[in-house]
């Protein structure tokens, strides 16, 4: 049984995985904005959310948005597209 999951769980990363390079490599072909949530930047950068948030006030790491209506709503993400060439620019800058 957790054969079966374990399969799942990777053919799942593998489909989350396929998707974010087709819309980095063809964004022509996905012209709409996509937000992430936390979990998907999380599991996208390999970060910790302490870390997270601490690239985010000192090393440029895209900000999140607010997506509630009410101010004091805790709901945010992330534009995927500035995820992706922050992400882009890191393997850019390796030499």
């Amino acid at each position: 049984m957790s054969t079966e999951i374990d399969a799942i769980k990777d053919n799942s990363d593998r489909e989350i995985a396929e998707g974010f390079i087709r819309r980095l490599l063809l964004p022509e072909a996905s012209p709409e904005i996509r937000i992430l949530k936390l979990w998907e930047v999380l599991r996208l950068t390999a970060m910790s959310r302490s870390t997270l948030y601490d690239r985010i006030a000192r090393d440029g790491f895209p900000r999140q948005i607010h997506l509630g209506v009410d101010p004091k709503s805790r709901a945010v993400g992330w534009v995927e597209s500035e995820v992706l060439r922050w992400l882009q620019d890191r393997i850019d800058s390796r030499g």
